[in-house]
């Protein structure tokens, strides 16, 4: 197949975490906006097909359980990892093959998944992961490139142009009222100032990220200098530290939150006026859906996980593990300045 041949169906594969998903969007909203008329689906996670579930322009999200952390070896993802290779193999045996294959993810088990499905359609994506004789591998050096940029390079063979550079994600009307309902139940109404605290691991923060007392302190400083409510969200297998920062709280001011539904968990990131938290998917979540947020990272230097967004501000040192109130006060007066900056914006556009 030549780029410029009539493509119908594409398959995307990008067998990667919640954040890597999230910083593909505008990549993969680009192929939509290109191939306007084709049915595009992706092969992806179990997160990442709960996330590309809540988005209207992909037509199809497969959950693939991966071998990274385990994940194919639970028993519900395993199941329905086999079910779907299965459903895929029996597409490519009645020829129902994707006109065009975009490998986002490349490696082994990128390439072992399309030899289990069969599929023999042109590709097109990341170094190493191509079909030989469909078109030249992509010279992109991925360490000294954002992932977000990297992702619409991967496109350039087919013309694709990007439409926009950040993730953006749009809240679904019924989840934000079952939201609403929430807060209301939990005595918060419409008038007070949320600001949503994340102190589980994050990107690449080992066991513990930025220290809990930390985060505590922070806490504190916020419900005294701007009389705010917190919310504690954590993930799965982090809720021993959720509970360790609502004890360190004042528990008038402090609500901690149990897991809910991706759709609905983005609807209350959109109803903060703050986030922050350890770098990783959350506070992307909450940078796509238009929330402010401070990203605290371990890493002394930039990465390509970085958010790209001009209410976004990554708060960064190699020594979060010592207890020096530096740290703290770098996280304080970010969280000042989105503050004052996302109260100014609301006043000017009211």
């Amino acid at each position: 197949m030549k780029i410029g041949e009539k493509i119908d169906s594409i398959q995307v594969v990008l067998l990667a975490g919640l954040t890597e998903v999230l910083l593909a969007l505008p990549a993969l909203r680009a192929l939509r906006a290109h191939f306007s008329r084709a049915r595009i689906s992706v092969l992806t996670s179990p997160g990442g097909s709960e996330l590309l579930g809540s988005v209207n322009w992909i037509d199809e999200a497969i959950g693939i359980g991966r071998l990274r952390k385990g994940e194919i070896f639970d028993l519900r993802t395993g199941y329905r990892t086999l079910r779907s290779i299965e459903r895929l193999r029996q597409y490519s045996r009645e020829g129902l093959r994707p006109d065009l294959l975009v490998d986002l993810s490349g490696g082994i088990g990128s390439t072992l998944l399309r030899e289990l499905i069969g599929s023999g359609s042109a590709v097109v994506g990341r170094q190493g992961g191509l079909l030989p004789g469909i078109f030249d591998p992509l010279q992109i050096d991925c360490a000294q490139l954002h992932r977000s940029h990297y992702y619409l390079r991967c496109l350039e063979p087919l013309g694709v142009r990007p439409v926009i550079a950040a993730p953006e994600l749009s809240t679904l009307p019924a989840a934000d009222e079952r939201i609403e309902r929430l807060l209301r139940r939990l005595g918060i109404e419409s008038g007070h100032l949320l600001i949503g605290l994340h102190p589980g691991q994050g990107l690449g923060a080992g066991e513990d990220g930025w220290p809990i007392d930390r985060f505590a302190a922070l806490g504190r400083r916020l419900i005294s200098q701007f009389n705010a409510r917190l919310i504690i969200m954590c993930g799965r297998g982090e809720e021993q530290r959720r509970r360790r920062l609502a004890d360190a709280l004042p528990r008038q001011e402090t609500i901690p939150i149990d897991r809910l539904p991706l759709i609905d968990y983005l609807s209350l990131l959109a109803r903060l006026s703050l986030l922050i938290g350890n770098a990783g998917a959350v506070p992307h979540l909450g940078s796509a859906v238009g929330t402010p947020v401070v990203a605290v990272s371990l890493s002394s230097r930039a990465t390509p996980f970085e958010i790209i967004s001009q209410s976004g501000i990554t708060i960064r040192a190699p020594h979060f593990d010592q207890p020096d109130l530096q740290n703290e006060e770098a996280v304080f007066q970010a969280a000042c300045q989105l503050l004052v900056l996302n109260r100014s914006r609301l006043l000017r556009d009211h």
